[in-house]
């Protein structure tokens, strides 16, 4: 494979974050201080840096509702909200690089800024990530890309407490590394089996392991058709199967591509879309694809997608900047897309623009500029971010030198 495919996804009536820091990211492989930080809005469908200010007034649709149950000098990351008012947040404990890897899991209230209750788990496998269910989250405990070594899922419930472990280490074994995925409801296993070397299909079990059934699959010597699957995931309450994949050209040619598949293998559809690597995130109704972090040198495409998971239709957005693409978010109810981009302001500190989108209309409806004068956030950057259009906001954790600050914007 020439590039490296990353999964990261958004789920029904789920707010997840989806900028991980490197614990966090799959298998190796997606809010005190008032008067220290300027937040400028514009509700315009019109951009004019000229007119950017960095003042140290706190604009009224930002709250910053860090306290000290978010880890100072851990990493987190956001798994989702379960309830309006609640998030569940992971963070490290251990900075083991070996076995009995140790994590926190809290319930954290948005509202008060308190944590109502926290949970440490021990893991077996130093590489893990957690990822959202539609009544809970499960943990990746293992590295899919070694089969030599064992793999578990660990489900919870939203109370964290824990339902199942599905050992995977003998099917990690037999089909070696691709994309293991659990459903959203949390009944269903579907990864991607290569061990043909002429096709590369995807697979539907139970939890057992038992009652295999192939999705789809695609033999990887058709000229201009889809090759090989790299990534997959659940969308529309699990009817449906997101992907991301290659298209065959030639030996030295395989542009990629994204699109669908019905579990039961009908209406199955790809885009090509090539040059970068892509992403998938899901959230009610659509599947959203943009572009993973580019190689050295390499531009951003500049372009997302949205794809209806009823009508089967795909909608092309061209971003007002090509570098907004690589760090573009779909909402939970689907009908924002979120920007954002990191640089520096005049007096060399860290300031970051995010821009709102409707995804009906594809104008800008909002744009925020946040600037850090802290002397511990000179060097900060974005750990996570969650969007949650029922509390009408966006979740950023931004991490500093000694601490992570949670902020929460209003959304329009």
């Amino acid at each position: 494979m020439k590039n490296k495919i990353f999964l990261l996804m958004i789920t029904l009536l789920l707010c997840i974050g989806i900028y991980g820091y490197s614990n966090f990211t799959k298998n190796s492989k997606p809010v005190n201080q008032y008067n220290k930080r300027s937040t400028t809005v514009k509700n315009t469908n019109k951009e004019n840096d000229s007119n950017l200010t960095y003042g140290i007034k706190l604009d009224d649709n930002t709250r910053d509702i860090t306290s000290s149950v978010i880890d100072k000098d851990s990493n987190i990351k956001f798994i989702h909200n379960f309830d309006k008012d609640k998030m569940i947040i992971a963070s490290d404990v251990s900075i083991a690089s070996d076995k009995n890897k140790k994590v926190n899991v809290k319930i954290f209230n948005l509202s008060s800024g308190k944590t109502e209750k926290q949970l440490e788990i021990k893991l077996k496998n130093p590489v893990y990530n957690f990822m959202p269910l539609n009544k809970g989250f499960y943990i990746i405990d293992g590295n899919t890309m070694k089969r030599d070594e064992t793999t578990f899922y660990h489900i919870y419930d939203n109370e964290l407490k824990l339902e199942k472990t599905v050992d995977l280490s003998n099917l990690v074994r037999n089909v070696g590394y691709k994309s293991y995925i659990l459903s959203n409801n949390g009944d269903k296993i579907a990864y991607i089996d290569d061990t043909d070397s002429k096709i590369s299909s995807i697979y539907i079990c139970n939890l057992d392991l038992k009652n295999r059934r192939k999705v789809y699959e695609v033999e990887n010597n058709k000229v201009n058709n889809l090759a090989n699957f790299d990534d997959i995931v659940f969308a529309e309450n699990d009817k449906k199967i997101a992907f991301i994949g290659k298209i065959y050209i030639n030996g030295n040619n395989w542009p990629q591509a994204f699109g669908t598949v019905n579990i039961n293998g009908e209406e199955f559809n790809y885009k090509k879309h090539d040059g970068v690597s892509n992403i998938i995130q899901v959230s009610r109704g659509k599947t959203f694809f943009s572009d993973a972090e580019t190689e050295r040198g390499k531009d951003s495409s500049g372009q997302v997608f949205l794809e209806d998971n009823i009508l089967n239709n795909v909608e092309e957005y061209s971003l007002k900047d090509k570098a907004e693409s690589k760090s573009a978010y779909i909402s939970d109810w689907g009908n924002f897309i979120v920007t954002c981009l990191g640089g520096k302001c005049q007096n060399n500190e860290p300031i970051y623009r995010f821009r709102i989108y409707d995804s009906k209309s594809k104008n800008i409806i909002k744009e925020m500029d946040t600037v850090f004068k802290e002397k511990d956030f000179l060097r900060c950057h974005i750990q996570e971010i969650s969007i949650c259009e029922e509390r009408n906001s966006i979740y950023v954790a931004y991490k500093g030198d000694k601490e992570i600050k949670l902020y929460q914007y209003k959304l329009y």
